[in-house]
């Protein structure tokens, strides 16, 4: 069975990306990712503190939002990018002006809302996903 905030956060990323066609901006912990993450390590270095990300619906994407994490490809620096992000690693996400964020995952799950994120990190791009 699924952690209850993993299926909070496939949840609200699936009615927003994929039902309403809205980009939701994404703040991933680098120190939750696993082996394979795709992501490169320029972009985790410069962004130590929390990666942002922009998925985008009106590109094309390969989404898939597992019960284990999301799978994207990203562009960074305009290279595509095969990502694996866990859902331990999502820690913000946020559409327009609002979002959600989840602090001590495990310890009671508060939730909370927070400002607007900056933009930067990965665009989401057309291309396969492969495993």
């Amino acid at each position: 069975m699924s952690h209850p905030s993993h299926v909070a956060k496939r949840m609200i990323l699936a009615i927003v990306v994929e039902d309403c066609e809205q980009t939701a901006k994404v703040i991933i912990d680098p120190t939750k990712l696993t082996d394979g993450h795709g992501i490169p390590e320029t972009v985790i270095s410069r962004y130590a503190s929390g990666i942002p990300l922009n998925l985008n619906p009106s590109y094309p994407m390969e989404l898939e939002l597992l019960d284990e994490g999301l799978c994207v490809v990203l562009s960074f620096g305009g290279r595509p990018s095969a990502c694996f992000i866990p859902w331990a690693a999502v820690g913000v996400i946020a559409v327009g002006v609002a979002g959600a964020a989840w602090e001590h995952e495990g310890e009671g799950e508060p939730v909370k809302t927070v400002p607007p994120i900056p933009d930067g990190g990965g665009e989401v791009i057309a291309g396969p996903w492969g495993k």
